[in-house]
């Protein structure tokens, strides 16, 4: 709150698609505020589908610029899943060198190896994806939009 009994309300972008929030002015007769600017955050949607996002989206990179998308769209952003197929290839393969090298190397492959091996590629691809979702996901301004992004 300024001198002048003024709260300003930070500007957060999200994904270029918000606008200025409010600034309040308490100095109002009568117990209620004034608004002295009528600019409002539009409604954010996913940028894939459409779907209203609620207060949390996940801001990924598309065309130079972070535009929010809803979970089901995040876990199908091609270029994420590109890096994260590229991350399990070259992992996946450093592991299984590692716990099965001996035996491929030998040609003695047993039964286990059927699940073990695919198991190795996937678990790296599951971690590589989890951590580009929990990398991208950022907070939408809701009812208090006073408080700072963390």
């Amino acid at each position: 709150m300024d001198s002048a009994g003024n709260i300003h309300v930070p500007e957060w972008l999200v994904g270029g698609r918000f606008t200025k929030f409010q600034k309040v002015d308490l100095r109002d007769e009568g117990g209620f505020a004034r608004v002295t600017t009528a600019e409002r955050p539009e409604i954010t949607g996913c940028d894939r589908c459409g779907r209203v996002l609620p207060n949390s989206a996940y801001a990924l990179r598309a065309a130079g610029r972070r535009v929010p998308h809803c979970l089901r769209c995040a876990l199908r952003f091609r270029p994420m899943l590109k890096r994260s197929l590229i991350v399990a290839a070259i992992v996946g393969t450093v592991v299984t060198g590692i716990n099965q090298g001996d035996f491929i190397v030998s040609g003695d492959l047993y039964r286990a190896m059927a699940w073990k091996i695919p198991l190795t590629y996937t678990v790296p691809f599951i971690v590589a994806t989890t951590g580009g979702l929990l990398n991208a996901r950022s907070t939408l301004p809701g009812p208090d939009a006073s408080r700072p992004p963390k």
